[in-house]
Parts: structure tokens; sequence; C-alpha cells
């Protein structure tokens, strides 16, 4: 579970870092490179810290699965773990309890890990609409000419 959950959700990752810095502007890039700076300065100063602002909801969100799928993990090995022990087959005698307070715990952290996805794309959207200059009916820009 452990090792298909790590390469699943790296690969989900990966894909998001590489759509994040592909979305930066190719003329930030070109600047860099004109002030000399070479290719791991270049993504460390000035790609990365933009692209974050983009891929933070991307990354919250797939925490947000991540959480879920170890849940669904744990479960599916718990089962197996105790249906094989005989050791272990009193657990379930306190497995409501048990189940509350890890639904106490589960509950809130998916509700909040969900909320700062649904604040940081509201915060991406608005910073992208006030970033874009407002333009005339003839796309001049606001200088009259």
């Amino acid at each position: 579970m452990v090792f298909g959950l790590t390469m699943y959700n790296g690969s989900v990752l990966a894909e998001v870092v590489r759509a994040g810095v592909n979305a930066v502007p190719k003329g930030q890039s070109e600047a860099g490179y004109a002030i000399g700076l070479r290719k791991g300065q270049l993504m460390r100063l000035i790609l990365v810290p933009q692209a974050i602002t983009a891929m933070m909801p991307a990354i919250v969100s797939q925490l947000v699965v991540l959480l879920k799928d170890t849940a669904l993990g744990t479960i599916i090995a718990y089962d197996n773990l105790t249906s094989k022990l005989s050791i272990l087959q009193n657990l379930y005698t306190n497995a409501i309890p048990a189940a509350i307070v890890i639904a106490c715990v589960y509950i809130p952290i998916n509700l909040t890990l969900a909320w700062a996805a649904t604040q940081l794309e509201r915060r991406n959207r608005r910073r992208q609409i006030t970033a874009i200059p407002a333009l005339g009916r003839h796309g001049r820009g606001l200088i009259r000419q």
C-alpha cells in the first residue's frame, strides 16, 4: 500500500510541478538567462516561486486525496491483519468507540484541507483577475490615443 500510494501521488505531484513551472511565461526564463543565471538558479529564484502560487491548490487537493487513500488502505490492511491474527481478535470489542474517535479526528482534517484548497483557488482566481491590466475597447490599455 505504501509503495503504491508513494508512486501514484509522486507521479501526480511531479506532473503538477511540471505544469506549474510550464505555466510561468517564457519571458521570465528568458530574462533570467539574459542576466546570466544558470538553470538551477533560474528554477530556484524565478520560476518555482512564481509557479508555487499556481500549484498550491492542486497540491492541497492532492493532499486530500492522499489522506482519503491512506484511510482506505488502512481499513483494508487493518481488516486483513485482524482476520489473520487470532491475537488481535479482541480489538473488535472496542470498535465503535475507536471508530468514533477516528471519525472525530479524520473528518475535521479532511474538511480543513478541502477548505484550504478552496480558499487558495479563490485567492488565485482573484489575483489573476486583478493582475490582468484593464483593456480599452480596442485593446490599447488605459492610455487613450
